[in-house]
């Protein structure tokens, strides 16, 4: 029975030290600083083609186009402020719209 605990205990305290390093090695760095905004949009497909669907039926989506427009500056909570396009794209109908990596404007 000895011989069967050894590579037990072994084994248990590999596990173990893995899951200390892990933890060390996900530890934070203790930065407070704030939670980077977002900047990316995505579009799905599938709720723009919902109920008409996706082909080229007469009431059917062919291609879709996405305008992604910034702040110009004043409060952030009105959509009047959001009058200077960003960024533009043309999709098909069963593609995700995606904007990634947006510059902010607006920002205060």
């Amino acid at each position: 029975m000895l011989r069967l605990r050894r590579p037990v205990t072994a084994a248990f305290l590999a596990l173990v030290g893995l899951a200390v390093a892990f933890v060390v090695a996900c530890s934070g760095s203790g930065s407070t600083a704030g939670i980077p905004p977002i900047t990316g949009i995505v579009v799905r497909a599938e709720t723009l083609t919902a109920g008409r669907g996706c082909g080229t039926g007469p009431t059917q989506l062919f291609k879709y186009a996405a305008v992604v427009y910034g702040s110009t500056g004043g409060d952030p909570n009105d959509e009047g402020t959001y009058r200077a396009p960003v960024t533009a794209g043309v999709y098909d109908c069963f593609a995700d719209g995606t904007f990634v990596e947006l510059p902010l404007t607006g920002a205060r």
